[in-house]
């Protein structure tokens, strides 16, 4: 069975809106529905643990009560590691993966999440990622030491899939040693685990800044119109190839 843990108890204070970006809304409903929702349809994922702030619990179970596969929402650690452990000792035993999202990052489609479970086995994570665009310098005193090559710099985002023996292992041992990592696939690579690179094909932008709610809104706007659009073609297909057991004959 493959397990989700939905990370959002951090503060999110670069986004201005004066409360946990996941609890502000977007197009309506608090970002953290939008990346609830994405996870909850997906047929493979069997459980869902929300990881909070403290302070936010009882707002992030209102917002999780809708949704059949939210097991737990627990308080958070005081970082995102410790977050993730947390929502790992509470998994049912049964999870033998487990996926790891950003509750800020309410963009993530079905294919894009399709994809990534796809590419995952127990020996082998994956992660959802995007080429990075522009061209990366290293430098130090304000001088360029190299120049990266670009086609081999990707930025990581989520989910991120693991086996959840090696997240526990990595998690514990990261716990005892006092090492951090700047994420999931991170800490896996520190004590040697793997993982895919899945190219994503959709925007999946994680909240940050104020301008970027403005442009989550509008890419969330014109997927709800495509979808709408489709839904209609879908409908009109039967009477345009005309109703079942019965033919047009030209007068």
């Amino acid at each position: 069975m493959i397990a989700a843990i939905l990370l959002a108890a951090g503060r999110g204070l670069r986004a201005g809106r004066g409360q946990n970006k996941v609890l502000s809304s977007l197009l309506g409903e608090p970002v953290l529905h939008w990346s609830l929702r994405r996870l909850a349809q997906e047929e493979r994922i069997g459980e869902i643990v929300i990881m909070a702030a403290a302070a936010e619990l009882e707002q992030c179970r209102i917002i999780a009560a809708p949704f059949a596969k939210v097991q737990a929402v627990l308080p958070g650690g005081n970082t995102r590691q410790r977050s993730v452990l947390a929502g790992l000792l509470a998994l049912n035993p049964q999870a033998d993966m487990v996926l790891i999202h950003d509750g800020a990052r309410p963009l993530l489609t079905s294919r894009d999440l399709a994809a990534v479970l796809d590419a995952a086995t127990p020996l082998c994570g994956a992660i959802l990622a995007a080429p990075v665009k522009d061209t990366i310098k290293r430098g130090t005193g304000g001088l360029i030491n190299a120049t990266l090559l670009r086609d081999e710099l990707f930025a990581a985002q989520t989910p991120q899939i693991f086996a959840r023996e090696v997240l526990v292992e990595a998690s514990l041992r990261a716990e005892s040693e006092d090492y951090q990592a700047s994420d999931d696939a991170a800490l896996v690579e520190y004590y040697g685990g793997q993982a895919r690179l899945v190219l994503a094909r959709d925007e999946n932008e994680k909240l940050t800044l104020p301008q970027d709610f403005i442009l989550a809104e509008l890419i969330l706007r014109q997927r709800i119109k495509d979808e709408q659009k489709r839904q209609n073609k879908l409908k009109l297909k039967p009477i345009e190839q005309g109703l079942p057991g019965r033919r047009f004959h030209r007068s």
